[in-house]
């Protein structure tokens, strides 16, 4: 009797309210169910379009931002590692001072 599922729903429709008041409510006048279909679905596809777009920059910038403190975290190593060299060239120059001080006290005495 029917053709597809569609067509079962469409004279239901038709048939219970009226084609007409149904889509002429949504801004849909004249339009049948399958078209109706598409376009819920062309902007549920969309509204994902956008979401992941959203989700793809979220994850773009998180990226950034590890790299950047990847960077930091390098450039702060690397400081470290200066600072520890200078300290320890200091502490060797005051151990030869020290050490000239303290012969140069016994010489004295």
């Amino acid at each position: 009797m029917y053709e597809n599922p569609s067509e079962v729903v469409r004279m239901a429709i038709h048939q219970s309210v009226g084609r007409d008041r149904i889509f002429g409510a949504a801004g849909l006048a004249e339009t049948d169910i399958s078209e109706a279909a598409f376009l819920v679905l062309s902007m549920v596809t969309r509204d994902m379009d956008d979401d992941i777009r959203a989700v793809l920059a979220d994850i773009r910038s998180m990226k950034a931002w590890l790299e950047k403190n990847r960077t930091d975290k390098k450039k702060v190593e690397k400081m470290i590692e200066e600072l520890m060299a200078q300290l320890q060239r200091g502490i060797h120059e005051i151990m030869q001072m020290l050490d000239t001080a303290v012969k140069s006290n016994q010489d004295t005495s």
